[in-house]
């Protein structure tokens, strides 16, 4: 699961929900989409981006070949 980070308010409702309307009425409607866009790109790219060591079974907790922690 990706963390909202301090700063990241501004793009999600308070349900953590992207914010896909601009908080100022006046922002211009295709600015906000292309930075939303670039927003969801890091939470993204925060889910994919392998664990210090680079071991994915480590991170998940088990592999093919041996069991999940508990």
């Amino acid at each position: 699961m990706s963390v909202i980070r301090p700063g990241d308010e501004r793009y999600h409702y308070s349900d953590h929900s992207h914010r896909w309307i601009p908080p100022d009425p006046d922002y211009d409607q295709e600015a906000w989409n292309a930075i939303v866009r670039q927003h969801q790109q890091r939470h993204l790219a925060e889910l994919t981006r392998p664990p210090a060591g680079g071991d994915w079974r480590r991170a998940s907790g088990g592999g093919p070949d041996r069991a999940p922690t508990v």
